[in-house]
């Protein structure tokens, strides 16, 4: 009885003491070896008293998880006959949540050696923990920061048989990135080069990764920028970007994820059809001026090609009407020296004697020829002229139909959220780019 007494009084001693956990982290329990012993039972009960662990062993430690609260513990004792030898009171048991973060510290197991002595010092020196233990391993809470531990090896007659030296070691706090709830969704339109993203949440580090991928393609990411711990900046390059909904998966350092299915939808581009009226406003703007109507549909429609034609447009419109007028000028110019040589010569044939054939004969046949050379350059410039309106009367019907037809084929831009301009890649339909009409108009003065 003496000794079932003691042996009592020695299991409350080491079954007395609080353990220390968090939720979904393991936690140790351990007893003396009882050598008449041939086995142990443990059972634990909750704050209700409602039996929530009860296992038979041959070990004298046992690993399982509770999340911190109130217990209740007894240990049975079988007897080599297997039969119970003797049971512990029910004694308290309690898992206490201690701030920091749970750690595993493990080591080699080493010969001879019965227990082990852990202990760990703080930066500043002062012993933080002391930890005696059968196991060649602990779980320990401890807060984020720079420690120095030293293990010594005890052998069966309870003595110090080695230790190490101290050696430091880091705590780093590492966690799971989070994002608000409810999550936000996002859309991306397919062309897109730029599409920002911005995600809100928690536990963000600049060495976070982030990917959004789709059947094995993923997303270009342009630039990332991590705010501070709560909020991630992301752009994206949705040029060749397939359609469809894309997981977000976000990383840690040292494999903390997190996924989120269908965080982005990327969809095509939304194609609008100008209303018909749109297509009179181009159609008399380039009635009213060559090349006015293909500027209003390049700035309307945002497309350098219908800009540049029209550009172009006007400037050989231009250039070709200046053209046309300074002819005019010059066959006005010659026409007025031929009636001004037409009358020097016939003044001078007045003013010549009638009996000196000779010097009318002179005089008619130099007015003649200077009237022939004036009349030749006249009909040089009178065929310009009509060649040069020919060519104005051409661009004018060319861009005027142009006009025509650029609303038939042109899809309208829809610009993005980011206020980005999306690229609709189009070959626009003009009659007038690949054929040849050759028109000719005459024109007299």
């Amino acid at each position: 009885m003496r000794n079932k007494s003691l042996l009592r009084y020695l299991l409350c001693l080491i079954m007395s003491f609080s353990l220390h956990a968090e939720e979904t982290e393991p936690i140790l329990l351990e007893w003396e070896d009882i050598h008449s012993a041939s086995g142990y039972k443990i059972e634990i009960k909750n704050s209700k008293n409602n039996t929530i662990f009860d296992k038979e062993t041959n070990e004298t430690k046992i690993e399982l998880k509770l999340t911190p609260g109130k217990y209740k513990k007894r240990l049975t004792i079988y007897n080599k006959l297997g039969e119970i030898e003797t049971k512990t009171k029910w004694l308290p048991l309690n898992i206490l949540r201690e701030k920091g973060i749970r750690v595993k510290v493990k080591w080699k197991e080493i010969p001879l050696a019965k227990q082990y002595l852990l202990e760990i010092k703080d930066k500043d020196g002062n012993l933080v923990k002391k930890k005696k233990v059968k196991s060649n391993s602990i779980w320990l809470t401890l807060e984020p920061g720079n420690y120095k531990r030293r293990l010594s090896a005890i052998n069966k007659l309870g003595e110090v048989e080695s230790k190490t030296k101290w050696l430091p070691f880091n705590v780093i706090l590492v966690q799971s990135p989070e994002i608000n709830e409810p999550i936000k969704r996002h859309t991306g339109i397919r062309g897109d080069k730029a599409k920002e993203i911005v995600i809100k949440g928690k536990n963000f580090e600049k060495e976070t990764s982030i990917e959004l991928e789709q059947n094995g393609y993923k997303i270009p990411i342009i630039k990332k920028v991590v705010e501070d711990q709560n909020s991630l900046q992301v752009a994206l390059n949705l040029s060749e970007s397939p359609i469809g909904k894309y997981r977000l998966s976000l990383h840690n350092k040292r494999g903390k994820k997190l996924v989120v299915p269908s965080f982005l939808n990327v969809k095509e581009p939304k194609v609008v059809k100008p209303k018909e009226t749109e297509n009179w406003e181009i159609v008399m703007r380039s009635l009213a001026f060559p090349g006015w109507g293909e500027l209003f549909a390049g700035k309307k429609y945002t497309n350098s090609s219908y800009r540049n034609r029209g550009i172009v447009y006007s400037s050989v419109f231009v250039t070709a009407l200046l053209y046309n007028i300074n002819l005019r000028q010059n066959f006005q110019k010659y026409n007025t020296k031929v009636a001004k040589t037409f009358k020097q010569g016939s003044t001078s044939m007045v003013l010549t004697s009638e009996d000196d054939e000779g010097g009318r004969t002179a005089i008619a046949l130099a007015t003649t020829s200077r009237l022939q050379t004036q009349k030749n350059k006249m009909a040089a410039i009178s065929s310009q002229s009509n060649n040069a309106t020919q060519f104005l009367v051409g661009i004018y019907l060319i861009q005027l139909m142009d006009a025509l037809f650029i609303n038939r084929n042109v899809n309208k831009i829809i610009p993005n959220k980011t206020g980005l301009n999306i690229s609709i890649e189009k070959t626009t339909f003009s009659p007038f780019r690949e054929s040849r009409y050759d028109m000719y108009y005459e024109f007299e003065f």
